[in-house]
């Protein structure tokens, strides 16, 4: 049987994908998410909508938007 992972990118989350230290690891912990998403979220345009080599700021966007899956 297969997970999905749904979780939204709270800070509840990226915390724990940071093992208790988001304040050191906020990049680590919103890279995990991207790639826990990617893999293992529903199908979505993840891909299309950041390059290959994304950075933070590309990584923003899509972060802030409005409609987030």
């Amino acid at each position: 049987m297969l997970s999905e992972f749904s979780y939204s990118p709270t800070p509840e989350i990226l915390d724990w994908l940071a093992l208790g230290r988001l304040g050191d690891r906020l990049n680590r912990s919103i890279r995990l998410w991207v790639l826990l998403k990617y893999f293992y979220g529903k199908p979505n345009n993840l891909p299309a909508e950041l390059p290959k080599y994304f950075t933070y700021i590309d990584f923003r966007k899509y972060f802030f938007r409005q409609n987030i899956n």
